[in-house]
């Protein structure tokens, strides 16, 4: 089965994004990533007392090898700015940020779409 990269972006920092994901952990069992191929990314958790976002501006794209991600002409959307979403476990996602001992800007997320 093929997937299809749709997303390739770096994660903010650690001592940003830890504490974001310890409060939305506090509110929510599920969170909604969304991210776009320009550099944002949204964490946002709706219960039914509020709804939170927040978000993550100018992140970098990975850069490959030969300069250009897998299959990038036909797998990403064709605008940069259209933003594709997950929903996830906050707190396995802070679980996976938590157990790695990394520097601050090196973890790399890419959204991939499994037909």
């Amino acid at each position: 089965m093929a997937c299809s990269l749709q997303i390739n972006l770096y994660l903010p920092h650690l001592r940003v994004l830890k504490p974001v994901l310890e409060r939305f952990k506090a509110l929510s069992e599920v969170m909604t990533v969304k991210a776009n191929n320009s550099g944002d990314m949204n964490l946002k958790l709706a219960t039914t007392v509020v709804t939170v976002e927040t978000f993550f501006k100018h992140l970098e794209n990975a850069v490959w090898k030969d300069g250009q991600a897998p299959n990038a002409a036909t797998d990403f959307p064709s605008d940069p700015k259209t933003f594709v979403e997950a929903n996830i476990l906050v707190k396995s996602f802070f679980q996976f940020i938590a157990a790695h001992q990394t520097d601050p800007g090196s973890i790399l997320m890419s959204k991939t779409h499994v037909p």
